[in-house]
């Protein structure tokens, strides 16, 4: 008889322990659902389901994260920080670019090509009508004239005249 009424105790309290464990499994986690609840969603409701319990999860691991350590807290505040200045230079950056409208009608002063994958001239686009040579087609004259104007001793350094 003894064995009996332990055996009855022992069922009520796994039924007990099982109600209690899903009733505070609601009340901690009111979004969770079981394997056949989820099997039941559509796909957008699905998905839409995943993202809430996953980002609550998050931040409720943040925010113990945040109350736990003053190194974190220093993590999470120098990160906010960098992120800060970075958009603040991007703005910064950002503030002299032009408008949308006037890059549909700029021209370039300099000639741009555009080539096919054959290297054919599929375009030029350009404001002035500009030819663009080769260093062997400019008079050997021209050629004297500016090296003797910039600079002298051209062809005797390597490319930088620390004299002068």
């Amino acid at each position: 008889m003894n064995d009996d009424i332990s055996r009855g105790a022992r069922d009520q309290r796994a039924t007990f322990n099982a109600k209690h464990w899903h009733n505070h499994n609601r009340r901690c986690n009111p979004h969770s659902e079981t394997m056949t609840d989820t099997a039941e969603l559509s796909t957008p409701a699905y998905i839409q389901y995943r993202v809430k319990r996953d980002l609550n999860g998050a931040a409720a691991w943040l925010a113990a994260k945040w109350r736990a350590s003053i190194w974190y807290k220093l993590l999470v505040l120098a990160v906010l920080g960098v992120l800060a200045v970075w958009v603040a230079v991007f703005v910064w950056l950002a503030s002299d670019l032009p408008d949308a409208e006037t890059l549909l009608v700029y021209e370039t002063p300099l000639p741009t090509v555009v080539r096919g994958a054959d290297g054919e001239i599929v375009h030029n686009y350009a404001r002035e009508r500009r030819v663009q040579l080769q260093y062997e087609d400019f008079p050997e004259k021209l050629k004297q004239a500016y090296i003797s104007a910039e600079d002298k001793t051209f062809y005797s350094h390597g490319g930088v005249d620390f004299t002068g």
